[in-house]
């Protein structure tokens, strides 16, 4: 069996190239002037990429998946990984609001790593606004998303490695809520040529949602009340690659770029680059293309090793243009030679 994967594991990949667009004919995750499908699918919070580091290089790390934001990323990455590490991601998003992430990865054994995260975006309470009473009626709100999520990476070969994951996603604003179960597939491949690897991820995969309830039309003349619409989730396909562009000595340039695929927008690419001293100081840069306000990222990190134990700091900054800015800090613990 490991001989027939070990030939045909290019094969598969290049199948899931050209086969994971048809998974959804009807979320048309081929190309149809993404610009006019802009606000046409619910949980947007799912869009917002998760770790310091995979920030720093402008989200291009589908093809790099190697830490504990492979969760988010591509759940093939987790295939490739030893030991296990625990990681958190806060975030700090334009309109004061926050997004946290929780991650844990354990390797099973040779073959099967498993993990699971917990991620939140919340608002403070806020003000109930009306006609009447513009800036507040004396009642407020909250609004808030979670999502809880399952992931198994399965290493087919040295080169070779898949992922799925399967979330429960919840969300809230004042007294309407919706829920809903979606998907994530990964694959990643090592080339062979060098450290070169190509990997692919279809994320958030799965029916459409609908709020719980119905609601009163404003303009309503004979008092019924209306179901809310229903809502594709935010799929999203990526194809990236990585490789080490140079080493010397204790000098390495890791290089990454990217190409994305929403359901809801246009494409976007990503490039991005790390540079780090000993295995151990990092700086990190890239450039988002097509990708509305977003455009340039930078980053830093350090690894602290304590026999064979470690603890990685990360932090990024992104720039949104007219939206200010975007801060992400990263933690993360890790043991028994999880790299």
């Amino acid at each position: 069996m490991n001989h027939v994967i070990q030939h045909y594991g290019p094969r598969a990949l290049l199948a899931g190239l050209l086969l994971a667009p048809a998974l959804l004919p009807a979320q048309e995750l081929i190309r149809n002037f993404g610009e006019e499908r802009v606000g046409t699918t619910a949980l947007s919070f799912l869009k917002i990429g998760v770790g310091a580091r995979a920030e720093g290089m402008a989200q291009a790390f589908v093809g790099v998946a190697d830490d504990g934001s492979a969760l988010y990323w591509n759940p093939a990455g987790l295939g490739r990984m030893s030991g296990g590490l625990f990681s958190v991601t806060h975030l700090e998003w334009p309109a004061e609001i926050t997004y946290d992430y929780i991650g844990l990865v354990q390797n099973i054994n040779e073959r099967l790593t498993l993990g699971m995260a917990y991620a939140q975006l919340k608002t403070d309470e806020m003000p109930v606004t009306t006609e009447t009473h513009p800036t507040g009626d004396g009642r407020t709100f909250y609004f808030i998303d979670q999502s809880l999520q399952a992931t198994a990476g399965l290493r087919m070969t040295d080169q070779f490695s898949f992922g799925i994951s399967l979330k429960y996603i919840r969300e809230d604003i004042d007294d309407v809520s919706l829920s809903t179960v979606l998907g994530d597939l990964g694959t990643f491949y090592r080339t062979g040529w060098r450290d070169m690897s190509i990997a692919v991820s279809l994320s958030n995969f799965g029916g459409v949602v609908q709020p719980d309830g119905s609601y009163l039309p404003a303009n309503s003349d004979d008092g019924r009340r209306q179901d809310y619409e229903e809502f594709s989730p935010p799929t999203i396909f990526r194809i990236g690659s990585a490789m080490t562009l140079f080493s010397y000595n204790e000098h390495h340039l890791l290089g990454s770029g990217q190409i994305n695929h929403p359901v809801d927008n246009q494409e976007s690419y990503a490039i991005g680059m790390e540079y780090d001293w000993l295995k151990r100081y990092f700086l990190r840069g890239g450039w988002k293309i097509n990708a509305g306000e977003e455009s340039w990222t930078l980053g830093a990190g350090l690894d602290f090793r304590i026999n064979r134990m470690a603890i990685v700091l990360d932090i990024s900054y992104s720039d949104f243009g007219i939206l200010s800015e975007s801060k992400r800090t990263s933690a993360q613990l890790a043991w028994e030679d999880w790299r």
